[in-house]
Parts: structure tokens; sequence; C-alpha cells
């Protein structure tokens, strides 16, 4: 469509058609791609893009932000250490390691996990336990991003028998205690609280009140690792918490408080919600899993993705300018978001198809793997070439732009909520079938 305007334009211009030569797209897909060369792609990309710090040591990079410079027309880094990407990175090498045995992965995958515990966790104090959320912001604490940094420690000592495999699990267990002892009592958390401001006084005040955010962004996936932590350790807070928590959001469901869009928060809730039918076996809770996979299904596109939708436009982030926004312009765009949405579906089936043994969800699965194969960058440039941008147009096939968020923009690429988040789903289900 853009070669079409500009030869349009210089048609105009020049009196007559002109046969115009376009360079090369930076960017291509392929809808054939198989998922053992998508996987192998993804895997490489955190190299060949820099995005490892002294092989996971110093952690891992924020990714690729969605500025370019203007001298050699190439994306910037985002060079952040964000505790989140670092745990989420360390995730994508544990699978690999799981599912092939590879020793250099393995290191990886200990290397974030050593750093986000030994570097960037409070061990005493007041705070003790607290994961702080990145370098730039040392006092903050975001439970989501700490669920997520932590989940590789707890999946690899659910999973895996090996010895190490609970290696740093009573650091997990302290993340969660801290997290719980600031959880209101409708066992969700305020969006994140801030050392300057948490005084043992407001401590007591977030636990003794309804003081949390009814959102899946903001508190599914702290349940969910609380009741990973709950299977192993059988600390009946853990599951309590997490039974409320989510309870209170399906109680308020559709309409919980959205930070993207309707489509984020249903995609969010589907690894809590099989994670708590897990452990409880509860067919309410079941129930409410096939509630939002069959919501959900409403959206789907024939391509395998989900489209964004935002009933109201209420989500926090919908349509706004000069700042952090959704992608949507219009419900009904063919927009799909790999960063707050989709992203979040090759483990939420995975993990589903593994609680409950029904096919559906490993068809589900399935078809989202389809998508992800089809939407990887392949480019000859290796910085790109394996990665995930944020947004896709499921009707042209091509990255999505939209141009009013200046934060995490249509082509920006995320090491561990995109890339690393779509990775180890998609390996999921392949070591639950080994």
């Amino acid at each position: 469509k853009w070669r079409a305007l500009v030869a349009y334009i210089t048609g105009c211009l020049n009196g007559s058609s002109v046969n115009a030569v376009f360079p090369e797209p930076v960017c291509g897909h392929n809808e054939k791609q198989n998922l053992e060369d998508c996987l192998a792609r993804g895997l490489r990309w955190y190299e060949n893009a820099g995005m490892l710090v002294e092989n996971g040591e110093r952690g891992a990079k924020e990714g690729l932000s969605h500025q370019i410079d203007a001298k050699n027309g190439r994306q910037l880094v985002a060079a952040q250490i964000r505790t989140d990407c670092c745990g989420e990175t360390g995730g994508a090498f544990l699978f690999d390691y799981l599912l092939t045995g590879n020793s250099q992965s393995l290191r990886t995958a200990e290397n974030m996990e050593n750093f986000c515990f030994d570097y960037l966790q409070e061990k005493d104090g007041p705070y003790a336990g607290m994961v702080r959320w990145s370098e730039s912001a040392w006092e903050t604490c975001y439970q989501d991003d700490v669920a997520r940094a932590i989940l590789p420690t707890l999946l690899k000592a659910c999973f895996s028998h090996e010895e190490g495999a609970r290696r740093h699990l009573d650091d997990a267990f302290s993340a969660l205690d801290f997290l719980v002892k600031t959880t209101g009592t409708n066992g969700l958390r305020p969006n994140r609280t801030d050392c300057a401001n948490l005084s043992q006084n407001e401590m007591e005040r977030i636990r003794t009140t309804e003081s949390g955010r009814p959102s899946a962004h903001y508190n599914a996936y702290y349940h969910a690792a609380l009741l990973l932590a709950y299977k192993i350790c059988s600390k009946q807070i853990y599951f309590d918490t997490a039974k409320n928590g989510l309870e209170t959001i399906m109680a308020l469901y559709p309409d919980t408080k959205r930070e993207q869009s309707e489509t984020q928060e249903m995609c969010r809730l589907i690894f809590p919600l099989a994670s708590l039918y897990e452990v409880s076996k509860d067919e309410k809770h079941k129930a409410m899993l096939y509630r939002v996979t069959a919501d959900l299904q409403r959206l789907r596109q024939p391509c395998g993705g989900y489209a964004e939708w935002d009933t109201g436009y209420r989500a926090n982030c919908s349509r706004r300018e000069a700042g952090e926004c959704s992608l949507l312009a219009e419900n009904g765009d063919p927009v799909a978001d790999l960063l707050y949405s989709v992203n979040w579906l090759p483990l939420g089936f995975s993990y589903a198809y593994y609680v409950t043994k029904d096919a559906l969800f490993y068809d589900l699965w399935a078809d989202v793997a389809r998508f992800f194969c089809l939407t990887q960058i392949q480019s000859k440039d290796k910085a790109l070439d394996g990665a995930w941008a944020r947004a896709f147009d499921m009707e042209l096939y091509e990255i999505y732009g939209v141009p009013h968020d200046v934060g995490w923009a249509p082509c920006s690429i995320e090491s561990g909520w995109t890339v690393s988040e779509i990775l180890m789903g998609l390996m999921m289900m392949k070591f639950i079938e080994k």
C-alpha cells in the first residue's frame, strides 16, 4: 500500500506513470515457517541482537525501542535492565534446556536466575523479599513483573526432578511473602508499591482494606505464581490469596479495570485460571476458565491471532495521546498486540491443556503457534531476525503502525514480555508432550 501511494504521487508529479524502484523491506514474514525453525531463530535472536549481558550474569537488556537512529536507520537498543525481562529471558533458555539438554542454555538460565535473586531482591529489613523493578526504579515493586521474573524458578521446581531444580526456591517464596504482606483483603495488590511511601502503617493499611486493583494486567500472574508455589510447599495463605483475588476479578468480569484492552484481560486470565482449577478442583473455577476461553474466541482471526477489542473504550490506555496507549483506533481493527495480549496465550493454552487434558486447549495452542510462526520477523538484519514486534496487522501480514504511543510503539521489541513469553509458551507444550 505504501508503494502504491508513492507510485501514485510520483506519477502525478511526472504527468504519467513511473516505474519506481523500491528497496527491499527490512522485515518479512513467512506463514509456512515450521515451529522448530521458529524456536531456533527466536533463541538465536538474543545473542545476535546483543540482549544478553555477559551471558546473563549481568542480566538482559529490555529489547529494541521504537526509535530509529537517523544516521544509519537502525532501531535503537532499549538497554535498561529490568527484572521481569531478565527472569523471562532465563525462562526461555530454561525450557530450551529441558527440551534439548543444551548445557549452554542451562548456564544462561541459571545466570539470569542468580542475577534476579542475588542482585535485585531485598534480603532483610522491613522490605525483605521485595524484588526491585529495574535499575532505574530501585524502590519500586510491580507484582505482575515479579511473578513473571520468578515464574521459571517455580515451573522448574514443578516439572523437573533434576538435581538443582529447587535452587532459589526459598528466594521465590520470600518474594511472594512480601507481596502477600502488601495485598488487600480482596486478594489484590495496588498497581505497585514504592518504598518511599511504604511505611509499616501503609503496609498495614493495604493488608486490612480492599486496596488492590481488580485487573488481570496487574494481578493475575501474581495469583498464578502463588498457585504454583502452593503446589510446591502447600502454604495455605498462597492458595487463599490467589483464590480470593481471582474470584474478585471474575466477579467483575468482563468489566475489570482494564489497562490496554478487553482482549488483554482475557488473554492474561487463561494461565492463572488453569492454575486455580488445577489446585482447587472446583468446577466453578473450571467454568471460569472455559468462559474466558469461549469469550476470547469471538476475537479470533483466520490467521490464528486475536484482535484487540475494548468495549466502550474504557481501558486506562485506550485512545490516549502523548503517552502509553493501546493499539486500537477502532474496535474491529485487524490488529494483534504481541506485548500485552496474544503473547500470553501459548503458555496459557499449554497449561490449560496440561491441567484439563482437553484437546480443545491443544488445538487452540496449535492455532496460536501457527500465528507466531507467521508473525516472527524474518530479516537480513540479525538484530531483528527471529524476534516479534509489538503489533501485527492480521490482514496485511505486516507490522501494524499506530503513531501515538511514545513508550511501546508498534515496532518495539521486548526481550521478556514478548519474545521470551512467546518462546516459553511454545516450548511448554512440546515439553508436556515429551
